[in-house]
């Protein structure tokens, strides 16, 4: 996991998360964007490209 420096005025939190899906016969990397609101909880989950 990053965690990306936070934006002036910003109340949300930014991280990638990278990882390998462990399937057969060869492990897949996987890459999710993800920001965080703080002041509602909300998310949101994007794959990478």
């Amino acid at each position: 996991m990053t965690l990306e420096p936070m934006r002036e005025h910003e109340r949300a939190l930014r991280f990638r998360i990278d990882a390998r899906l462990r399937v057969e016969p060869a492990p897949e990397p996987v890459t999710f964007d993800t920001v965080l609101q703080l002041h509602s909880g909300e998310y949101l989950v994007k794959g990478g490209g």
